[in-house]
């Protein structure tokens, strides 16, 4: 496996552990944070997508699916906006990402983010 496959599973793995919690919404958010922070060193979970037809034991599915699992168990417990797919969430992750690494306070631009995916 290489770098980005090793990186990959690590953070499958870490959904997985986060997925056994008492918190779902503090275990969606945690993650949430972990990818933006991946995203925001330019080693972009976005560009390492899965390939139509790819295997989905790769590392880059098992990825996405724990992120829709955290998202999903979030929704239901009334944490995160239910309108949120994990698909616009992919992208919200990059975008993110990538703001922060022009933002003067990245501690606040990511608040923001942040604030906006919870149910008001």
């Amino acid at each position: 496996m290489d770098t980005d496959g090793r990186r990959l599973q690590r953070l499958a793995d870490r959904a997985d552990h986060l997925a056994h919690g008492s918190d779902p919404g503090r275990a969606f958010f945690d993650f949430f944070t972990e990818l933006v922070h991946e995203c925001r060193g330019g080693d972009s979970f976005g560009e390492v997508a899965p390939a139509a037809g790819s295997d989905a034991n790769r590392p880059e599915h098992l990825v996405l699916i724990a992120l829709a699992r955290l998202l999903e168990r979030a929704q239901r417990t009334g944490r995160v906006r239910p309108d949120v797919s994990a698909h616009e969430l992919r992208a919200v992750i990059v975008g993110t990402g990538a703001a922060l690494r022009h933002a003067g306070d990245g501690a606040r631009a990511l608040a923001i983010v942040v604030d906006g995916l919870r149910l008001a």
